[in-house]
This record gives C-alpha cells, structure tokens and sequence, in this order.
C-alpha cells in the first residue's frame, strides 16, 4: 500500500480533518493574540520583526516533518500516533510562552530582546507546522477537502478571534487555544487509553490556567526598562518609573486596542492609554463654565477663540472629551465627538462622574459616535464650522515620525472631503505634538487644496501655523495648523496678534510670514512646498547609528501610500532588518528544499534540478503572491468599511472561506487534469486582482453613503470571487505531489510557510516605496510566474509516465 493512498477509517479521516481546522484555527487566533499584546508592549516595526520570526516556525515545523519521516515512512496502521504526537505538543505549547514571558522571564520582554522574545513564541508555530504537513502528506490526494478545513478554521478565527480577546483578554486566548487542541489530539486517541490520559490531562491543564487567568489578579504585561524609544511603547515604560507614580486604574480589551486608564502622581487629570502610546486626558470637571475657563490659554482653544459660537462641532477622536470641553468653552452649539476605540465609551461611562458627565450634556449631540472620524464624516451631509482633531491615531506613530504606519485621516483625499465638509466660515483645526508631522501634513493639505483650484497665495492667506512656547513642552498638544474656508479677516489677524506672547506664530498672514512657510505664495505645487519645508536644518538627521545626514521625506501622503509618519527617504530604515531577515529566510529555505528534494532524484545535476526545481518554486511562489494580494486587498477596502477592525475581519474571513471553497474545486478530475486548469485559471486571477486594486478607491467614494451591512455584503462579494480563485493552486498543487512524490509534501509546506512571511514583509516594502497599488501589481506578476512554473512541473511529470 502506497503512502498517497492511506485509508483510514472514517472515524479517522473526520477527527484528521477537524484536528486541521482546529490547528489553523489556533495558529491565526495564536497569531492575533500575539499581535495584541505586543502592539500594546512595543512599537509596530519591533512587533512586525517578533512576529516574522515567530511565523517562520511553521515553515520549520514542516522542514522539521521532512526530516523525522525521511528515516522512516509513517506507519499507516498508527496514523494517529503519527498525527496526535505534534497536535499534543501543540496543546501544551499554546500557552507555555506568554506564561514563560510574564514569570520566570519577564527580563525578555522588560529589556526588549526580541530575538529571544520570537524564539520563544516560535515554539507553538512549530509544532503547528510538523502536524499540517503530516495531515497533508498522510492525505495528499484528498488535498482539496483537507485545505478545505485548514482555510475554513483560519477563517472562523479571523471572524471570532477579536471579539474573544475583548471577553477574555489577549494573554489568556492562548490557554483557550490550548483547551481546543487538546480536545482535537482527544479525536485522534483511537481507543488508546494512555493517550486519552494525556489529552485529558492536558485539557484539564489548560482550563484550570484559563480559569485562573479570568480571576481578578491575573497575569499582567510587565513595565519595561529598555530606553530604546525605536522600541517600546511609553505607557509601560512610565509603570516602571518610580518617579512618575503611574498606577493602572482600569484596563479593557477590545476589538481595536488595549485601552488602560492612569493615574499620574501629583495630578488629578486620568490619562486614557490606548496601545500604551500618546496618551487622551480626562480631565476632572464638575459641569460648570467657571471650571473650563483654565483652558483659554490653550492652544488647542486658538480655534474657538478665534471664532467663537460654532453653530456644528466634528471633533474626530476626542478620547477623554478634553476637546469637546475646548469647544464648550469656546460656545459650540453642538458638538459631534466621534471615536473609533469602542472602549472610551464604557470608559467614559464608568468615570463619568470624575468629568461631569460630559458626553451626555445637551450640546454634545447625538453622544460619543463610535466610528471611524473619516468615514463618518464622508457619510455626512452636514457642514461644520470646525472640524477639529488633536492626536488623532497618533498611538499609531511615534516621536521622530519614522514609523512604518498607515493613517488615511492625513492624506490628499482625506483633506479633499475635510474641506467638502466646512461651511463657508469653517475651520479646519489639527493639533500635532511633531513639527515634522506638521509640516508634511501641512504639504499634504496644500496638495489638496491646490487640486480644488486654489494657488499659494489663496491658500498663505488661509494658512495659520502656532506653537508653544518651550516651557509648556510636557504637554502633547504642542503644534496647531489651521485652515480657514475664507481668508482670515483684519480682525482676526489682530487676533493672533494679541496672543503672540503666549504662542509662537510659526506662521499667520500678514502677521508672521516666516520662511519656510511664506514661500507657499511662491510655489506653484505641493511637491515643490514639501521640499521648501524639508530644507530646514532640524530635518537633516540620521535615521541610524553612524549613518549618513539624510533630509526627511515630507512630500504629500496619498491613500495609496498612507505612511504619513514614515518620512525617510526611500525604504524606512525600521523595515531593513526584517527585509533582510525575511530574504534571507526565505532563499535559505528555497535552497535547503532544492538540496533535499534534488537530492532524492537520480541522474546528474542538471536533470536533478530539473526536476526538483519546479515544485519548489511553485509552492514558494504561491506562499508569497498570496501574503501580497491578501496585505494589499485589505489595506485598499479599509475606506470602504471604516473600521480597521472590521475591515480585517471581513476581507481575512472572506478570503479565506473563499479559499476553502477553492480547495474543494481543485479536488476536482485528477491531479494532472487539475494542474492543467491553471492555464485558465492563473490569469483570471491575475485580471480579477488588478481591476480589484483600481475598483477600491472608485469603490470607496460611491458606496460609503450605503448602509453598514450594504457595505460588507459588497465588499465579501468582491472579495468572494478571488478566494475561489486563489484556493486552487495550493491543493492542487499537493494532489500532483502525492501521486508523484508525496515524501515531498513536508517540503512544500516549509517554503510555501516561509516565504509566505517573506511576501508579507515585501508587502510591507513595496507600499512604502510605491503604494498598494504596485503591491496588488507585484503580487498579480508573482502568481502569473507562479502559474507558468506550475504548469511546467506538469509537463515534467507526464514525461515520467
């Protein structure tokens, strides 16, 4: 009996396919989990370079299956041993590393040693790894039913994941995810009692650490020591530090964020935390006008003092509500706060008497809005008389503006609609703690009003730029930029005149006209303004330790290319160690499976690589067009939703059931007859792929006026249609395998898993060079390389029969 055509008993074959579900489920909400806690503990590069690591392990895992099962075949009559083994293992390993990180090695996490914290972290994706490609190469003609439940289990846990970690809490997901391997390795026990003791034993394990973990005095995320502000978050930094006093009041999970609320010593203002980063104040108020007059000398107030009794207030993430108490003060008739974190709403609510109840005062209509500031804007008709936002997302960058971060609230299309949405008196107020945040929005909203007709000098008489003066730096709320529908009155000029002692006017017209900014009466384009700004000496820095003097990038942010905060020429210096990791994973595994796989083959060298080469390559072409298409689709629908979270969710969940529908297509006629279908099938994808990349944007401004569930229905049935496509080539690809070689199998599962982080990471570097766009371009070239070497190793197979 030939390994490809093991026949288990149904039994067997149901818990087999189960246990793959079970295991995709695990490895993505393992995955999301990690994501979490990590965003919360450090900053977006860090994390991104841990998790590449740690995804890797799958790859190693089946590296590590082609080894163990190259001295000796499996056993057909001990299939479940050969499959239960690392399916245990994975139960014990789900929580052995946030346990390990936050007890006896809390050191890892507290000095951020990342390439230990990533070992670590690796383990479970290693035992994950050895086990799907067991299943795999145990079931490789039955392929397309076998992806089936390991695309179906990913994509149940991109719908479910995020709200179990808002119930639960991201450290204890992974003693949940345990519990379900552990009841899955049960399935595979097949009468043996020793090994029904250990699954047992180890789901009991797992539920006891879960049941402790939902107590009150669980495990917590440590405070950190390492200074490296290129690293970690400042919340647990501050935690740390004796002399800030800082004290964790209450803490929530949520779809969008970890958000923590602080108490400082020597101050009775609340900090709202959101992914331990730029802080929201609540302030303690008691409802009375006398209490808000201490922020007239605010500068986030210049707006409202300027012109004062707004008839209708935008304020797009107000946090704690400091801004809305700004616009009270100055008058505001009504007020629309709008948030995207679903957390400040119950926080608010629970602190409600500590700020007067603020989100419930008449003027503040209709409450918080939970929703994306953009986006909720875009579905407005209203027209506001400000449009105003402090920090807004600014967790998402840090000091210094080299964060590899997108944000659509500071790009040429945003500040299009901003300026569709102010009445004729209206103002646009953005309130920054960077000047070269500032500065580069400030380009990015020039770009935007030239593309409505206006010239320099229409927009220099428009333009007002303040800041603070040094000995108030503490506070976040260090830069104002306004932006005046008309041109600033006599009066109003008079104005900013009064409170220049206070402030320091970095530009107002006819008042300050300070050069850079002045030469915006000069330029003719944006692009020209934004190296007008550039050419100032603080903006010539080192972007690394020894170096070279580089000007900062401060040219216009579009949707395609929305790392507004990511201002190194060329590719962002954060992203290079993972680049490089990731390439140089990714061709150490293409050569270690070409090395073993022509190993296996007889004849001289040429004809080993031949023969080998194809299906090497097939498979690790797939593993990175996939991760390329799927980074790019999500990042071009995220207007269409408005929500991050749900964006994610919707596409990955969709993608991924389509995907398994794939697979079940592709088990379709026989391996041979299946291949051939790629000669169809690559380049409708390639087609589908493109036009869905120019779709996106046309998609986003005719349908965000639609109904929320109109919205998703439309955005799952565009995204349906390319997981079928995508589905396909993978199982059909292991069906031609397990007929041919199956002892490879092992081997396409290790390149597919490695260079699928590469694809990721190359996504990552293609959009900051050139945009999604070309990201969804590489990707479509990729899978048509991808389709032709496919159907090449066809053709080399059928020479052997």
């Amino acid at each position: 009996m030939s390994e490809s055509t093991l026949r288990a008993p149904v039994r067997l074959r149901v818990s087999v396919r189960l246990a793959v579900a079970a295991t995709a489920f695990s490895v993505l909400a393992y995955e999301i989990a990690l994501t979490r806690i990590f965003s919360v503990l450090f900053r977006s590069p860090f994390v991104f370079l841990i998790l590449s690591v740690a995804v890797c392990g799958l790859g190693l895992g089946a590296a590590l299956a082609a080894v163990l099962d190259s001295r000796a075949a499996p056993d057909p009559d001990d299939e479940a041993r050969y499959l239960g083994r690392p399916l245990l293992a994975l139960a014990v390993l789900l929580p052995v590393p946030l346990l390990v990180l936050l007890t006896v090695a809390k050191d890892l996490i507290a000095d951020a040693r990342g390439p230990a914290v990533a070992v670590l972290t690796a383990a479970p994706y290693l035992a994950a790894g050895l086990f799907l490609s067991r299943a795999f190469r145990a079931h490789a003609n039955d392929s397309g039913k076998l992806y089936f439940f390991d695309l179906g289990g990913a994509g149940l846990a991109a719908l479910v994941t995020a709200a179990v970690l808002s119930r639960v809490g991201g450290v204890a997901v992974p003693m949940l995810l345990g519990l379900l391997t552990a009841l899955a390795a049960l399935g595979l026990t097949r009468g043996r009692s020793w090994w029904r003791i250990a699954a047992v034993t180890v789901a009991l394990a797992n539920f006891w650490l879960l049941g402790n973990q939902l107590q009150p005095g669980a495990l917590g995320l440590p405070a950190l020591r390492s200074e490296d502000q290129s690293k970690v978050k400042p919340l647990f930094q501050e935690l740390g530090d004796p002399k800030v006093g800082a004290k964790v009041l209450y803490t929530e999970w949520s779809p969008v964020a970890r958000t923590d609320v602080v108490s400082n010593a020597g101050t009775d203002t609340l900090f709202i935390w959101t992914d331990g980063d730029v802080p929201t104040q609540m302030e303690p108020f008691g409802g009375t006008r006398e209490e808000m007059l201490k922020y007239g000398g605010f500068i986030g107030f210049v707006p409202y003092g300027l012109r004062p009794g707004a008839e209708r207030v935008l304020c797009i993430g107000p946090g704690g509500g400091l801004d809305c108490l700004l616009a009270l003060l100055g008058g505001a008739k009504k007020i629309e706060p709008v948030e995207i974190n679903p957390a400040i709403a119950r926080v608010t609510a629970k602190y409600s008497s500590f700020y007067g109840n603020l989100y419930r005062r008449p003027e503040i209509d209709p409450g918080l809005i939970i929703d994306e500031g953009r986006s909720y804007m875009s579905r407005s008709n209203r027209r506001y008389d400000v449009i105003y936002f402090a920090l807004a997302k600014s967790a998402t960058t840090q000091q210094g503006g080299m964060a590899l971060v997108d944000n659509y609230l500071y790009t040429v299309e945003a500040f299009s609609q901003y300026w569709s949405h102010l009445s004729d008196k209206g103002q646009l107020a953005l309130v920054f703690q960077n000047p070269a945040l500032t500065d580069r929005c400030l380009a990015t909203a020039v770009a935007a009003l030239m593309q409505t007709g206006l010239k320099g000098p229409d927009i220099a008489d428009r333009l007002a730029y303040l800041g603070i003066r040094g000995e108030l730096s503490s506070t976040p709320y260090q830069y104002l930029m306004l932006l005046s529908k008309k041109p600033f009155t006599a009066e109003e000029r008079k104005t900013f005149k009064r409170i220049e002692s206070g402030f320091h006017l970095r530009y107002v017209p006819g008042v300050a006209e300070n050069q850079p900014y002045a030469a915006l009466r000069e330029c003719t384009s944006a692009a020209q303004y934004a190296r007008r700004l550039a050419d100032q000496d603080d903006y010539l820095v080192r972007l690394r330790l020894g170096g070279p003097l580089v000007r900062l990038n401060l040219s216009p942010v579009t949707d395609n290319r929305p790392f507004y905060a990511d201002m190194a020429p060329g590719l962002n210096p954060m992203l290079l160690p993972i680049l490089w990791f990731s390439l140089g994973a990714g061709a150490l595994a293409l050569l270690l499976a070409l090395a073993v796989t022509a190993w296996s083959v007889d004849g001289d060298l040429g004809a080993r690589l031949r023969y080998a080469a194809p299906p090497v390559l097939y498979f690790a072409g797939l593993g990175a067009a996939f991760l390329l298409v799927e980074v790019a689709l999500i990042q071009k629908l995220v207007l269409v939703l408005g929500y991050p979270t749900l964006t994610l969710t919707v596409i990955l969940f969709t993608l991924l059931l389509g995907a398994a529908v794939g697979g079940l297509l592709a088990n379709r006629g026989t391996a041979d007859e299946a291949m051939g279908r790629l000669r169809l099938l690559i380049p409708v994808l390639m087609a589908v792929q493109l036009a869905a990349g120019w779709l996106a944007p046309l998609l986003g401004q005719h349908v965000l006026s639609a109904p929320l569930a109109a919205r998703v229905a439309l955005v799952a049935a565009c995204v349906l249609p390319m997981g079928l496509l995508m589905g396909q080539p993978f199982p059909t690809g292991l069906r031609l395998l397990g007929e041919r070689r199956v002892e490879w199998v092992p081997m396409a599962w290790a390149v597919n898993g490695v260079l699928s982080v590469t694809g990721s990471v190359l996504a990552a570097a293609v959009a900051s060079l050139a945009g999604y766009q070309a990201v969804l371009v590489v990707g479509a070239i990729l899978y048509g390389v991808t389709g032709a070497v496919g159907l090449y190793w066809r053709g080399i197979s059928r020479e052997g029969d």
